[in-house]
């Protein structure tokens, strides 16, 4: 498909970021992890790991939001760097607030199965329409559900094909996660691109 083209020419860039994003927030997570296990002994650690719990999620908005960035910069086929990586400071508390419902949500809904599906499928497009459109978290959430209500067959098969490589990927170990996850931010991107531009995807 094109979109495994786009990925292909973009793959070091790509993976690259990702690598670095599991780093940090991996790093953070074990940090807070610890903070937490020895606050158990040493309550007055209490304030430094708030601090460092409220450093990893920002971070990780932040970074995760990079990579939307990124993807989307690659499915269109515009220079980009690893440097947009850490340029989405802007977006990173809609991002996270906006990311938290959704999963929330989505994860009430697969409680019914359907549900979820039908939701994870109107608002995947979410932190796309915020990267590209720098909108509040309930325009974005909107305008995610109108670019998907056109096209929910396309979409579905977007999101059975991503979710599958996603769990196919992490399944056989973290070596196939490391290409599988940015091919599949390229891939949501890709369909994101073709939908603003009302194409039909390829």
């Amino acid at each position: 498909t094109e979109s495994l083209r786009i990925y292909a020419g973009r793959w070091v860039l790509l993976t690259g970021a990702y690598l670095i994003f599991v780093a940090i927030a991996g790093s953070l997570l074990a940090l807070a992890a610890v903070g937490l296990i020895a606050m158990e002994r040493f309550p007055e650690l209490m304030p430094v790991v708030f601090c460092v719990c409220c450093v990893f999620i920002g971070s990780t908005a932040c970074l995760f939001t990079g990579l939307v960035r990124l993807s989307l910069k690659a499915a269109r086929e515009e220079p980009a760097s690893i440097t947009d990586l850490f340029r989405s400071g802007q977006f990173w508390l809609r991002m996270f607030v906006g990311m938290a419902g959704l999963t929330a949500v989505t994860a009430l809904g697969f409680l019914l199965v359907i549900p979820g599906l039908v939701i994870a499928v109107s608002y995947l497009l979410y932190p796309f329409v915020l990267v590209d459109e720098d909108q509040s978290v309930f325009f974005c959430f909107r305008r995610a559900k109108e670019l998907t209500r056109g096209n929910l067959g396309s979409m579905l098969i977007v999101v059975i094909a991503g979710g599958t490589l996603l769990v196919c990927g992490f399944v056989f170990g973290i070596a196939p996660s490391i290409f599988t996850v940015p091919y599949v931010a390229t891939l949501w991107a890709y369909a994101y691109d073709r939908m603003i531009r009302q194409a039909p995807l390829e």
